[in-house]
């Protein structure tokens, strides 16, 4: 019996020593990443295949695992934003910055989640909404201005909020900065749509003549604009 006892005190301490790699309480962890590898190969494939209802289940499945899996809720905001599931989207993104309130992927979408969503309510739940959009905006410009195209997506939460100038200066601004983005390139006409159509003559020649540089876009806009409700092409930008 004396010799069982040793035998078993030698066997825990041994344990002890072991590294955690080698105990069998690390089996489950192990066995979670690779079930969470394996839920994340799968809703890839089949978000490439355009199936995203179904594809959200599996990143779903993986927040059960972790509900704070940063790449999870990416990858399902990614689909709230294509379906233009703006509530859905918040939620994601809001689970990230609840624990990294600078995360930028999550500030740039709850940006545009918020801007989207203002456009339906009432006046003062717009302003709120708005002004959170704003903020949003906000603190992806001071990590950096140069993310993906934050500042068009801050020029077109101006210009639903009518500030047809400031939203003018920011899309040429971005056109200026990464001149690669093509989006920014074809939809700044219709800013420029909404200012003329918006704005009096005199308003409009005072900001072309404060703004030299751009003075031929907003020739080139007044021009089209009436042939604008007409062409289908330009109809679907």
């Amino acid at each position: 019996m004396r010799c069982i006892k040793s035998s078993l005190i030698v066997i825990f301490f041994l344990a002890l020593s072991l590294p955690d790699c080698c105990l069998a309480t690390n089996l489950p962890e192990q066995s979670s990443s690779a079930q969470r590898d394996s839920l994340i190969q799968r809703g890839d494939s089949l978000f490439r295949s355009g199936t995203f209802k179904e594809a959200k289940k599996y990143y779903e499945n993986i927040l059960k695992l972790n509900a704070f899996d940063t790449l999870a809720l990416k990858k399902l905001g990614r689909i709230a934003f294509l379906m233009e599931d703006w509530g859905m989207l918040k939620e994601y993104c809001g689970k990230i910055v609840d624990y990294d309130k600078s995360h930028i992927w999550a500030n740039y979408y709850l940006g545009i989640a918020y801007r989207e969503t203002g456009k339906y309510k009432a006046s003062l739940l717009r302003k709120r909404d708005w002004d959170k959009s704003q903020n949003f905006f906000n603190k992806v410009l001071e990590r950096d201005s140069l993310y993906a195209d934050v500042l068009y997506q801050n020029a077109l939460l101006l210009r639903y909020r009518e500030r047809y100038p400031q939203a003018l200066f920011l899309a040429h601004r971005q056109i200026e900065l990464k001149p690669e983005l093509t989006v920014p390139q074809v939809k700044i006409f219709r800013l420029y749509r909404y200012f003329v159509t918006h704005r009096d003559e005199r308003e409009i020649q005072n900001w072309t003549a404060q703004h030299p540089g751009i003075h031929s876009t907003g020739r080139q806009s007044r021009a089209s604009h009436s042939r604008c409700e007409l062409d289908p092409e330009v109809q679907r930008i």
